[in-house]
């Protein structure tokens, strides 16, 4: 059995295989550092050719698997899966132009674990992005937008250990002109 892992936008990894032939199933067993023991979690069919983990929460310590064929008279060895602890990118990432300067903000939903918000920077969607800010909140306005020009935005969650998070979707804004006030 040969597994492959990936994670998804959501920060769960998923494991896969190709399918054997001649087994009933796979046994997906999780380590248990009490007990020095594999504990069986899940029973999937034959069929199966992939799992997806429980998320471990960034600052728990890795959890390990495995993932065991088995037929009607011999478990077999399997493979070993390692599932890190990790943030989810930040979900929700919208830009809005503030009422009174016209300058893009960005806003995102907070990320479970994150210390802060670094938030990324470019004029071009596949170009170069620099960072922009370092932020605790989940806002951010581009104060050095100049009116007129568009601009390409995307946020990676950081966590107290200086850990990333895969970057956001991108979300674009052209700044505009200042509200002007005062005029009768």
């Amino acid at each position: 059995l040969y597994v492959t892992t990936y994670k998804t936008s959501a920060g769960k990894v998923v494991a896969t295989w190709n399918k054997m032939a001649g087994i009933k199933g796979y046994y997906v067993e999780k380590y248990d550092r009490n007990t020095d023991e594999y504990v069986k979690v899940k029973t999937l069919k034959a069929s199966a050719t992939s799992y997806t983990f429980s998320k471990v929460n960034v600052g728990v310590k890795d959890e390990e698997y495995r993932i065991r064929p088995y037929d009607s008279t011999t478990v077999y060895d399997g493979e070993t899966v390692t599932v890190s602890g990790s943030l989810a990118a930040p979900t929700n990432v919208k830009a809005t132009n503030d009422a009174a300067t016209g300058k893009p903000k960005i806003s995102w939903n907070k990320v479970d674990g994150a210390a802060k918000y670094q938030v990324w920077r470019s004029t071009a969607q596949n170009g170069k992005y620099t960072l922009m800010n370092t932020v605790a909140t989940t806002s951010l306005t581009n104060k050095s937008a100049v009116a007129g020009k568009l601009y390409y935005y995307k946020v990676v969650a950081v966590d107290a250990n200086g850990n990333k998070s895969d970057a956001s979707a991108i979300v674009q804004r052209t700044a505009d002109l200042a509200k002007v006030t005062g005029v009768k």
